[in-house]
């Protein structure tokens, strides 16, 4: 008898200190630095999991988002959630790209991959938006058999700089989330956490433009690398680099 796993998912995200997180469909912001940490911690796997690669799910407006040039993102399985099939299969005739109509089925469809191989192994699944399929996950981070929503890896925007951010697009106020058991549902981890997570010493993510430590400048935008856990949860295990 074979036994589906639960898809361990990640949400990553890029939000304000107010949980802003677009403006008309698009990121009121620019910032070189967390486009690049995004490419690193979506891509990364390790030495010990290759050749895995890592999934991508996102709703169709993220997908649209993406430059053309730039889909599918490179390196990744891409999975559009969407009831507008041709116009996503118009627009990609990538073996990279899958489509679901949901969050659940695009959970059953990472599980399926997993159990038959098609798409190669993979090593870690990731919610990249946009704001209802966070909320939709936010609100209900567990569904049995399917999916798991166990960690959050935030870029944290803490100062705007004058002219400041406008959004009318917001991520719930995870931090004030409560667990079922009572307490606070999301706990943040230490910089060693997030540095065994991206498989990193905080010296390499230097080197890379990153920190976990330290908080970073784009322009007039400061922001810090955050990696939440569900509380409770165990720490990140630690990874091993690519040779």
């Amino acid at each position: 008898m074979t036994i589906v796993t639960p898809v361990r998912m990640t949400l990553i995200v890029c939000a304000t200190a107010r949980n802003g997180i677009g403006q008309g469909g698009r990121l009121p912001w620019r910032l070189p630095t967390d486009l690049a940490f995004f490419k690193h911690a979506t891509t990364f796997v390790p030495a010990s999991r290759t050749p895995a690669r890592n999934v991508v799910v996102m709703g169709r407006k993220t997908w649209e988002s993406i430059p053309a040039r730039f889909r599918p993102l490179a390196g990744r399985i891409n999975i559009v959630i969407s009831r507008s099939t041709p116009r996503i299969y118009s627009s990609t005739d990538s073996n990279d790209t899958f489509l679901a109509d949901s969050l659940p089925s695009a959970c059953q469809l990472i599980q399926s991959l997993v159990l038959s191989g098609e798409a190669g192994p993979i090593f870690r699944s990731f919610l990249i938006g946009g704001g209802e399929l966070y909320r939709e996950a936010l609100d209900k981070p567990k569904m049995d058999g399917i999916y798991e929503l166990d960690r959050l890896m935030v870029t944290r925007i803490v100062e705007e700089g004058p002219i400041g951010l406008e959004c009318d697009t917001f991520l719930p106020d995870f931090t004030t989330l409560q667990s079922p058991g009572g307490g606070r549902a999301w706990e943040l981890c230490t910089p060693t956490e997030l540095e065994q997570w991206l498989g990193k010493t905080e010296q390499e993510l230097r080197r890379l433009g990153f920190s976990s430590v330290e908080t970073l400048q784009d322009g007039p935008i400061r922001f810090v690398f955050q990696l939440w856990r569900e509380t409770g949860s165990s720490p990140p295990p630690v990874a091993k680099k690519r040779e």
